[in-house]
C-alpha cells in the first residue's frame, strides 16, 4: 500500500497512471474480466460486470458486410438500448484501431433495420424480450425498402 504522503504529492497524471496500472492488474487476474482490452472503458467494465451478475445479455450483431461483433445490453432493455450499444461498440472499435472515421448513425438507422429471425425491430421503445431476443442470439442489419403506400420524402 502506498504512503498517504506520497499519494498527496502525486500529480493528476501520475495518479491516473498508477490507477490504470492497478486496474489492469485487477482485470488481468480476474477470470471473468481477463478477456477485456487493456484500455477498457468504464462503460465496458460496467457492462461486463452486469453480464456476469446475470442482469444483461450478450447479443451478436452481424453487419451488412458479414462482420459479426458482440454487444451487451440489459435483459429488460429495448431496441433503442440495443442500437446505442452497437454505436458504442463501434466507437470503441474505431478508437482502438486508430481509425478517425465519423459514422452517421442517423443515416445508418434510416437506411437499415435491425432484424432478428426475419422480424424487423421497428419500434425503438419495444422491449427486446417482446421480439424474443435472448442471450447469444444474433441480430442483423437489413436494408430498409420503401413499403407499399409509404411516401417518398
Amino acid at each position: 500500500m502506498m504512503n498517504e504522503h506520497l499519494v498527496s504529492e502525486m500529480s493528476h497524471n501520475e495518479a491516473m497512471v498508477l490507477f490504470q496500472s492497478g486496474l489492469q492488474d485487477l482485470i488481468k487476474n480476474d477470470p471473468n474480466l481477463d478477456h477485456l482490452p487493456q484500455d477498457v472503458t468504464l462503460e465496458e467494465l460496467k457492462c461486463q460486470l452486469s453480464f456476469e451478475y446475470g442482469q444483461s445479455m450478450k447479443i451478436n450483431a452481424r453487419r451488412f458486410d458479414g462482420e459479426l461483433f458482440e454487444v451487451i445490453v440489459q435483459k429488460n432493455g429495448n431496441v433503442w438500448n440495443l442500437k446505442k450499444a452497437i454505436e458504442i461498440a463501434w466507437r470503441d472499435k474505431l478508437r482502438r484501431t486508430g481509425l478517425k472515421r465519423k459514422i452517421s448513425w442517423r443515416y445508418i438507422w434510416k437506411t437499415y433495420w435491425l432484424s432478428f429471425e426475419k422480424t424487423k425491430l421497428r419500434i425503438d421503445e419495444s422491449l427486446l424480450s417482446d421480439y424474443g431476443l435472448y442471450n447469444k442470439c444474433e441480430v442483423s442489419f437489413v436494408r430498409r425498402l420503401r413499403e407499399q403506400g409509404e411516401k417518398h420524402n
